[in-house]
This record gives C-alpha cells, structure tokens and sequence, in this order.
C-alpha cells in the first residue's frame, strides 16, 4: 500500500491517528504539516502534555515510554520525533512494536525526509494508514499553489505575477513562499 497524500483531508476529518508519519523532502510542508496536527492534538494543557525528540540522539525506548504515558488535564498527549530517516534497525523494531499497539491516548508523531517502505516498519505504517508522503506540488501546479499561498498569507497574486515568479525563481517552494512573503510585505 502506497504512502497517503491526502494530508489537508485527513486534518478537515475528525479522525485522529495515534501515529502519523510525514515524511518529504521539503521541509516547508513537513514543518507547517508538524504545526498543525500538533495544534489539532494539542487542545488542552500544552506544557504538560508534549514532548519532543531527535532520532539518534534520544533512546527509543524513551521516546516509547512518553508516548505510553497517559496525558494529564486533556484528551490526547503529544510526541514527536524528528529525523526519522536516522533510525537504526534496532530502534525500529521496536518502534514497530509500538505501531502495532498504539497508546489511544497519545499522538506519536513521525517526521522526516524517507522512509523505506520495503521493510516491515515502512510497511506496517503504510498498511495502517499513518504513512503520509508531503509531495511539493507538480511542475503544473506550482503556480495556483503559488497564488493559494499568497492568499493564506493574506496577498494577493495575479496569475501573470505566479508565473513571472515561478519563472524567475525557479519551482522550489520554500523560496517561492519566501518570495510571495517578501513582495506582499512591500505591496
């Protein structure tokens, strides 16, 4: 089973996962996707009920153990671990543990930039549904994500003004928000 791309339908639905892995290369999507599932998880006493870890720099067990802990003064807790794609065998097997039996009372969060779908922990998160890929938009679609961005930031952009822009700095999104951002701001 392929990773889901249906992130912004996913985040509109009352489903909550209790591990979610988003995994892409550009980090603009992953980082705004980590803000608002953190924000949707988060409702009720934040500083009690999140925590936060780097792969290969925290035991997993740990990481496990937080994300087995019953949250205090609210309905969900909140765990994340970043850079996912550094994991050793080891710590993935156990994490795939976890996957089989999540805590209901806690979102597990997963970030980084790949995950091999080939071994057992790719595909049981695949297989389970909590698999997201954050893919930037197509060489097509560019310019109307360009212009849907300008709106969100409260601009807005001219079709003609999308393409000059994507034209100009090329189709990496990251700098196109820059971009949008920076002649809103003088607009």
């Amino acid at each position: 089973m392929p990773a889901r791309s249906d992130w912004d339908r996913y985040l509109k639905s009352t489903d909550v996962l209790p591990v979610v892995a988003l995994v892409g290369t550009e980090s603009l999507l992953i980082s705004e996707a980590i803000v608002e599932l953190r924000e949707r998880s988060l409702t009720q006493a934040p500083d009690f009920n999140r925590d936060e870890f780097r792969a290969g720099e925290t035991p997993i067990q740990q990481v496990i153990d937080s994300a087995g802990t019953l949250p205090m003064m609210a309905q969900l807790r909140w765990v994340h671990l970043y850079d996912i794609q550094r994991l050793k065998a080891a710590d993935l097997n156990l994490l795939l543990t976890y996957i089989q039996k999540p805590s209901p009372s806690s979102v597990l969060c997963l970030s980084g930039t790949k995950i091999d779908q080939r071994t057992k922990f790719g595909q049981a998160l695949s297989k389970s549904g909590y698999l997201f890929q954050m893919a930037p938009p197509t060489r097509g679609a560019v310019v109307p994500w360009l212009m849907k961005r300008a709106k969100k930031h409260g601009f807005q952009l001219q079709g003609d003004a999308a393409h000059f822009m994507v034209d100009l700095i090329g189709s990496q999104i990251g700098h196109l928000d820059m971009a949008v951002l920076k002649a809103g701001t003088y607009a």
